[in-house]
């Protein structure tokens, strides 16, 4: 029953129904509360947290996600992911020093479960926080390694999203390594089993990949 509720409630959150997954997860939280499973307990409030964070409920969302870690019977792969989503909530929060502190906390814990989807969504999110704190080559080398790990375990969309903010930092530090980086972000992706939604998404890619190709010729011709 609380698995049905809970993986219901995965369903709802994919498809964007914010209140049907928070009525599924919250109808899988009490289930688990009743049956002694902390574990389910545990990332059902995560899960809560989550859907709070998506709708710019910060305190709401770390209150929840807290609540989960503070749980004996969470399991360490559930908590070191709880871990990550607290970063996260704390960077979208716009505090980016608790928000380092709790990623590289997560990183720690995903490597010692070998959980190698998490650790390249968590090097990922690092990046971002160093871009955002100016630090670009350390961005650049924390996004090459979160994009590979995410190709490594064929996390299509995780490496996409590391894609996104490593052409941009790749751009900042100079043009053509944002344009080899960008074409081989559309190389890994014509060669994934795509979901049909992502096919925009690759034809903005090559628009900007002639776009950056474009300014590289332009510097070459000034010189």
């Amino acid at each position: 029953m609380a698995d049905a509720a809970h993986n219901l409630g995965r369903v709802q959150y994919e498809r964007g129904d914010l209140d049907a997954a928070a009525e599924a997860y919250g109808q899988a939280l009490e289930t688990y509360r009743e049956v002694g499973d902390e574990d389910g307990e545990g990332t059902s409030l995560q899960n809560l947290g989550l859907l709070a964070k998506d709708r710019g409920e910060f305190d709401r969302a770390i209150d929840r996600i807290e609540a989960a870690l503070e749980l004996d019977g969470l399991e360490e792969r559930h908590a070191a992911s709880a871990v990550h989503d607290l970063g996260v909530t704390y960077r979208e929060a716009g505090e980016l020093a608790r928000a380092r502190d709790r990623l590289q906390e997560s990183l720690r814990r995903l490597r010692e479960v070998d959980d190698c989807r998490g650790v390249g969504t968590t090097l990922v999110e690092l990046g971002r926080i160093d871009r955002r704190t100016d630090d670009l080559e350390r961005a650049h080398e924390r996004l090459v390694d979160g994009v590979e790990a995410c190709r490594e375990v064929g996390a299509v969309r995780k490496a996409l999203d590391g894609y996104r903010t490593l052409i941009d930092v790749a751009e900042e530090l100079d043009g053509p390594r944002a344009a080899e980086t960008c074409r081989e972000a559309v190389e890994f992706l014509e060669a994934s089993d795509l979901d049909p939604d992502l096919a925009e998404t690759v034809d903005r890619l090559r628009e900007r990949c002639r776009a950056l190709e474009a300014v590289g010729d332009d510097e070459q011709t000034a010189v």
